[in-house]
């Protein structure tokens, strides 16, 4: 019988019902695909606005 996506992965009680919980929040705010294409490219340039900005600040 296969996984459903939904289930905990792990064997550690708390850590299983901490994945479940988060994935259930990302399958309710992100229920289809396109709306977390947008999420993740809003997110890969806020980080790489951090890193071209650090970058400048500190000089490395």
């Amino acid at each position: 019988m296969k996984n459903s996506p939904l289930q905990p992965t792990t064997k550690n009680p708390l850590k299983s019902t901490f994945l479940r919980d988060h994935r259930l929040l990302f399958a309710r705010f992100f229920n289809c695909k396109k709306c977390f294409e947008y999420f993740l490219n809003k997110m890969r340039n806020k980080i790489k606005f951090f890193e071209c900005f650090l970058r400048i600040r500190l000089n490395f």
